[in-house]
């Protein structure tokens, strides 16, 4: 059996690689994007301000609809591309979003699916039926509510992983109730439906015969209901489901490995103790993307208002308002500051501060163990 290497792609000897494999043997790779943590709102729902812009311009919007122009266009850049061990042939990323726009905790549901799923080995020589059965699953194909792909082939894009709904929910802090699946559903249609068009630069030049389109989550996703592990048989219905099967961009697997941040081992270790709003988990993803010296002695308003200004757009939010909010909720988890990020905050009044409620240096201490 082959040992797994820096990327998922490479683990080749086995048709499906569970989540305690991967665990063991690929705690180490990279499970969040560094590259797209930009484009995804830090918002529990469509900004306000972006839907009356939307409906102020009927004209715009139809080719919005018709998928003609984009919903939003914006740049995503780091400061290693264009310098240092890591730089890259582009220092630019222009990126057309279509269909939708997605939020953070849309974000956080496919980081969990990456960290905490198994995957299907090259996927494409399975039916979902043979795929399911690969993966020890006994679903009810009679409730599947598209039968006509039950004996398809599988695409031969993208890695398909799986994940049961008890996994998934509890790394995402929440109950696995009826209406928390639903959720989970509406924010794997909203990725599949957003669909990048990326285009690189270098030094302000576009790069002639470098673009691609990328949707992070295939409309090929299904959710089955196996009803082995169900106690109450008769709590089961028609609409029941218990497990996923999602195909996820090979583009964004692949990225990981070169601008990724987090590995599955932190991911599985720290990140089910960090569950809450949603602004609160993607600023904790925000830390961990900088060394912990570069966040020791800086001001917490300071790494929250940067979190925000790195977002592609606050979409008429009020931005104050958020930041506030944001300090506040982390002042209230700095237990949990201590354990995972071996942060501590210390009150200090800053003369600087863009904000107006009481600021804390964030300081790193070491022997705290992350």
């Amino acid at each position: 059996m082959k040992k797994t290497s820096n990327a998922l792609s490479e683990i080749d000897d086995l048709d499906y690689i569970d989540a305690d494999f991967l665990a063991e043997e690929a705690g180490g790779e990279y499970v969040a994007s560094t590259m797209f943590d930009s484009i995804f709102i830090p918002s529990k729902r469509m900004p306000d301000e972006m839907a009356r812009e939307m409906s102020e311009n009927v004209e715009k919007l139809e080719k919005q609809i018709l998928a003609e122009i984009p919903l939003f266009q914006t740049t995503i850049e780091q400061p290693y591309w264009a310098k240092g061990q890591n730089k890259r042939e582009f220092d630019r990323v222009n990126c057309d979003i279509y269909g939708a726009i997605c939020l953070a905790d849309d974000r956080h549901l496919l980081d969990c699916i990456v960290a905490h799923g198994g995957l299907i080995n090259r996927a494409d020589r399975y039916t979902l039926r043979q795929a399911a059965e690969l993966c020890n699953l006994e679903p009810i194909w009679d409730v599947f509510p598209d039968q006509s792909v039950i004996d398809r082939p599988l695409l031969n894009r993208g890695v398909y992983f799986v994940i049961d709904f008890t996994t998934l929910c509890q790394a995402m802090g929440i109950k696995n109730t009826k209406a928390n699946r639903k959720v989970i559903v509406s924010r794997l249609n909203r990725l599949s439906i957003m669909q990048l068009f990326l285009t690189f630069s270098k030094d302000g030049k576009l790069i002639e015969n470098r673009s691609t389109k990328v949707r992070l989550v295939d409309k090929d996703f299904h959710c089955l209901l196996d009803p082995t592990g169900i106690r109450n048989k008769n709590s089961i219905k028609e609409d029941t489901i218990t497990h996923l099967i999602v195909n996820i961009s090979m583009f964004y697997v692949k990225s990981l490995t070169d601008e990724g941040q987090i590995s599955r081992k932190r991911f599985l270790n720290d990140y089910r103790y960090l569950n809450g709003n949603n602004s609160i988990v993607d600023f904790c993803k925000f830390v961990d993307s900088h060394t912990r010296e570069y966040v020791h002695n800086k001001f917490l308003s300071e790494l929250v208002i940067n979190y925000y200004d790195r977002k592609m757009s606050m979409f008429g939010m009020n931005q104050s308002h958020k930041i506030t909010t944001t300090i506040a909720m982390i002042v209230d988890m700095q237990r949990e500051l201590e354990r995972h990020f071996s942060l501590i905050l210390k009150r200090e009044d800053n003369p600087r501060s863009r904000v107006k409620c009481q600021d804390y240096k964030v300081l790193h201490i070491p022997l705290l163990g992350s």
